[in-house]
């Protein structure tokens, strides 16, 4: 079945078929399933001669796994080939093994593992035959490298920062809307720092106290449970916006302060207005660059990196 039967099977655009069934971005997951339970057959890259390394990103979210996507692209010779396949997010499913099974026949593949334990599983398989550099967290299968960030020091970093520049606020609150290893390790590390300095976390929001991670419902919890309680609200995952929005409905921007970890760009307009007092600012292009320079060495010279795991530091943006 061509690309244009299949997309009038799923009543889909072409564009949108080719780009479900060749691991594009652009598509929803939804869409991507539809098309993938619809072929009779499904494409598997295959090199043209040259080493070849397959890369499975997640496109979301875009400001962050783009320029990943951007890092590793910079540093892929013209020596070597590279294949790309992207699946929605760390959380997906059956994309993610898709993703995989598309790269499974290449030299080497650059992998950041989804969450789920299926797709880990098919990532654990492939490590057995392919050597693998992981970006972001890896899992304990044979590997040529790790390539993510130290998020305990990460967050243990942005609590010397608060501790520094605002001794005074002690009383902190803290939301929580997704539970991730990552988010749990940057929060143990701040929570370590923050108590040096005498500060506590006065209560926590998670995702199963609210309906949704918006803005109006997380302005609710606020007032009902936690109003006049708190100076600063530290955003452990990447809701901040959200949580400026919250802290605005409540009237509460001359009274209160929101640290996180974001991405700067993305917040300017908080930022602007002084909501956002402190940001740890990770760096994904240089994690992509240097997970595609370990590959490369590994691929075209057999140069195994010094260390297993290689951290890249996040910076500490101060909106003074």
């Amino acid at each position: 079945m061509n690309t244009n039967e299949l997309a009038r099977k799923c009543n889909i655009s072409v564009s949108a078929a080719y780009k479900a069934l060749y691991h594009k971005r652009g598509v929803d997951a939804k869409t991507r399933e539809k098309v993938f339970a619809a072929a009779d057959t499904v494409p598997v890259a295959t090199a043209g001669g040259k080493p070849s390394v397959g890369v499975v990103l997640p496109a979301r979210p875009g400001y962050y796994w783009d320029a990943v996507y951007r890092g590793i692209k910079s540093e892929i010779p013209s020596s070597a080939e590279a294949h790309f396949a992207f699946f929605s997010s760390l959380g997906s499913g059956s994309e993610g093994l898709h993703a995989i099974d598309f790269v499974q026949n290449l030299d080497l593949c650059i992998v950041a593992p989804a969450s789920a334990p299926v797709v880990q599983a098919r990532v654990a398989a492939l490590a057995m035959k392919k050597p693998l550099v992981y970006v972001n967290e890896g899992l304990p299968t044979p590997h040529v490298a790790t390539v993510c960030g130290n998020h305990y020091n990460d967050g243990y970093r942005l609590g010397v920062a608060y501790n520094s520049v605002f001794p005074d606020k002690k009383r902190i609150l803290a939301l929580h809307v997704h539970n991730g290893l990552g988010a749990q390790m940057r929060t143990n590390g701040f929570i370590d720092a923050i108590s040096e300095g005498g500060a506590s976390i006065i209560g926590n929001i998670s995702l199963e106290d609210i309906s949704a991670p918006l803005a109006s419902v997380i302005a609710r919890k606020i007032k009902a449970d936690y109003m006049e309680e708190f100076d600063c609200l530290y955003c452990a995952t990447g809701v901040t916006n959200y949580v400026c929005l919250a802290l605005q409905k409540l009237k509460l921007l001359n009274e209160v302060i929101c640290i996180g970890y974001e991405n700067p760009l993305g917040n300017a307009a908080y930022i602007e207005n002084r909501l956002i007092r402190l940001l740890s600012v990770s760096n994904p292009f240089e994690m992509g660059r240097t997970a595609a320079r370990v590959a490369v060495s590994f691929l075209l010279h057999g140069k195994e990196p010094k260390e297993k795991t290689i951290y890249i530091p996040s910076t500490i943006f101060e909106n003074k």
